[in-house]
């Protein structure tokens, strides 16, 4: 896939105004957030331990057994520096605005400056996206070391660098220590494993479990001297039976296009906050939102399918989107069968692979509609494969008017006048290509 090319300023300033964007709507207005009773009780422990008191567990769950502390030891880094529910907030909406600018940096890498820009707006702007990163909760943690999960995932499965296997489990266990929902990708894990088997140096593995493992070490002692593991196996002896249902699709594409946003405005409210916006508004935003991530799952399944016709270039490509739809795809499958409510929250770990996949949709599209202008633009130099220097307009030679020497009839204020009449040295393509004013790029297959 071939981007429309850009200047280096002017992606720096794209970038930097969505980034801009997605910091305002993490990050502005503090105060206007929720604080209820879980937010304050992880907040107490991270001031505990910022006064010295090093935290072994976290808050209860709903089932009543302890939290890993992996939240707490994250919360505690800004309330060393101050000692406010503020910071916290703030701390959290800035870890989300990192994980807008991995994204860009992600998409960029494998499909180009245009699916980059069109994954990064739609991560910015998705309304569950801001609400997820706006308040004092573990889960709202997650973005940043899932994003670390999917590109530490890339760079070894697919680009074989082994060495980043150890920053991809690393990425895992902190993830799953956040929340416990993020056990969704360690079967995504165990898939890459297998699906990459013959790329990887097993070692790495070795060495990146037994780190990821020694950051739960901690809580592992907390739960040995407290007696806590006979209640966890007590407390999965006597769950509910697991049933099955679509629940887990359902809320992955409530969390995917935004959706019933409006039910955080209340029972009452609601139906004033829908009065404000038109029902043909929300029709075609929600609509193109689902065809771009639709279009963007389908797309990448077609290329799969494809590889082994492709290019060996666009493999990589390839291979990162199985990537992207295995991250996407596990958390709703895993959640099928469940013995307990299903949450939307539980699907924070899908973010961004979504989005990154409507964004190369969407440049994929863009392509296709801008690919003709594009090549009529570049086609007095390239569209027949001839060498650049082999064209010459006809040069007639005249003499002005109070001149004794005859002259070229080109000015150097149109493309390609200028050719000297000496035995010097042609221009090169390359600066030919500048005074055309479009990319040179020698023809090839």
């Amino acid at each position: 896939m071939i981007d429309r090319p850009i200047s280096r300023r002017t992606e720096i300033i794209l970038v930097t105004a969505v980034l801009l964007l997605a910091a305002i709507l993490r990050m502005g207005w503090p105060g206007l957030t929720e604080f209820k009773a879980d937010e304050a009780r992880l907040l107490q422990l991270a001031y505990d331990m910022a006064e010295g008191q090093f935290a072994l567990r976290g808050i209860s769950s709903s089932v009543g057994f302890p939290n890993f502390p992996m939240s707490v030891w994250l919360y505690a880094l800004p309330s060393l520096l101050w000692p406010h529910p503020y910071a916290a907030t703030l701390f959290t909406g800035l870890l989300n605005t990192i994980a807008v600018a991995g994204c860009y940096w992600f998409v960029r890498r494998y499909w180009g400056v245009t699916a980059a820009l069109a994954a990064t707006i739609m991560l910015a702007v998705s309304p569950w996206a801001i609400i997820f990163s706006r308040k004092i909760w573990a889960q709202n943690l997650l973005p940043l070391f899932v994003m670390g999960w999917g590109i530490s995932a890339t760079l070894a499965f697919v680009e074989q660098k082994s060495r980043y296997l150890w920053l991809h489990f690393l990425c895992l266990a902190l993830a799953v220590q956040i929340h416990l929902a993020a056990v969704a990708l360690i079967p995504a894990t165990a898939v890459y494993l297998l699906i990459f088997r013959r790329r990887i140096a097993w070692k790495h593995v070795g060495v990146g479990i037994a780190i990821g493992m020694g950051t739960a070490v901690p809580f592992l002692i907390y739960l040995w001297q407290n007696g806590s593991t006979t209640n966890l196996l007590n407390m999965l002896r006597s769950n509910q039976q697991a049933a099955f249902s679509f629940d887990s699709i359902r809320l992955t594409a409530i969390l995917s296009l935004g959706t019933d946003i409006h039910s955080l405005a209340g029972a009452e409210a609601y139906s004033a906050y829908l009065a404000h916006l038109p029902a043909l508004l929300r029709g075609l935003v929600y609509g193109l939102w689902g065809i771009f991530i639709i279009g963007g799952i389908l797309y990448a399944a077609y290329g799969i399918g494809r590889q082994r016709q492709s290019p060996i270039a666009n493999r990589a490509q390839h291979e990162a989107s199985l990537i992207l739809l295995i991250w996407l795809c596990m958390p709703p499958l895993l959640f099928l069968w469940h013995s307990t409510p299903v949450f939307i929250h539980y699907f924070i770990a899908t973010l961004p692979a979504q989005y990154i996949l409507a964004g190369i949709f969407i440049s994929r599209i863009a392509y296709s509609v801008l690919r003709k202008p594009f090549t009529a633009h570049r086609s007095p130099l390239t569209a027949y494969r001839l060498p650049l220097t082999a064209y010459r307009p006809p040069l007639t030679a005249y003499r002005s008017p109070g001149s004794s020497s005859w002259q070229r009839p080109f000015t150097t204020s149109s493309p390609g006048a200028h050719y000297s009449t000496s035995s010097a040295k042609q221009p090169p393509p390359a600066a030919l290509a500048r005074r055309w004013q479009c990319n040179y790029k020698p023809y090839s297959r």
